[in-house]
């Protein structure tokens, strides 16, 4: 993120450590909420750092959170973000792009490292990794439905209905059963890499997204 949003993202996770335990989980909720607003990462830390100042000032008036924006949270983020200007289709493009990098470099250092001990100990292909059907499609599972579940959890932020936990368990377990089940049994191999190659790819995803941090605001 920008250098005025990262100063902005400091300055509220300080004010945020003067509420109390209570008015911190309803901000939890609420900041988890506007991550999905379709707009840009220093408007949505603006949004949270009003909304803590004016949870604030009125807990210093002996006031709680519903007193102060109402008991519908979702209403009153609603109303507010409504205000915000909206991503264009540009910045929606680079802003995914900068969210999803981060999940596809863990999901590449994960399977790198497996892949290495797999190409070491069992089908001794070093300095090549092979890279199965199997891992492909768990790839192409695990990332579409990371960033599903992350926007399911910011939706039903404050809903309290067991039905929608129990919804994301399933979820989240269907995923990694799935990829489990491509990994054991789709082992076909359909092309192999020098590990080189792979290290190499990971350096420049790494200063792509760090260039994307950077500049995308």
């Amino acid at each position: 993120m920008s250098k005025r949003t990262k100063e902005l993202l400091k300055a509220n996770n300080e004010l945020e450590k003067q509420l109390n335990d209570q008015e911190q989980r309803i901000l939890t909720d609420i900041s988890a909420y506007i991550r999905h607003a379709g707009t840009s990462p220093y408007y949505q830390e603006s949004v949270r750092q009003d909304i803590i100042t004016m949870v604030l000032d009125g807990s210093k008036r002996g006031l709680s959170v519903a007193e102060i924006i109402g008991e519908d949270y979702q209403s009153f983020c609603d109303s507010v973000l409504k205000e915000l200007p909206k991503l264009s289709g540009r910045e929606k493009a680079f802003s995914l792009l900068r969210d999803v990098l981060p999940s596809v470099m863990v999901l590449l250092g994960i399977w790198f490292v497996f892949s290495l001990l797999d190409a070491f100990l069992v089908v001794n292909t070093l300095p090549f990794i092979p890279i199965t059907a199997g891992d492909l499609l768990g790839f192409l599972l695990i990332i579409p439905a990371a960033f599903y579940i992350f926007n399911f959890i910011s939706k039903t932020a404050f809903s309290e209905s067991k039905s929608l936990d129990k919804k994301l368990f399933a979820m989240i377990f269907a995923v990694i059963f799935l990829a489990m089940i491509f990994s054991i049994f789709l082992k076909y191999t359909l092309f192999q890499v020098h590990a080189l190659i792979v290290l190499a790819v990971f350096a420049l995803l790494f200063c792509f997204y760090l260039l994307l941090d950077k500049n995308v605001d």
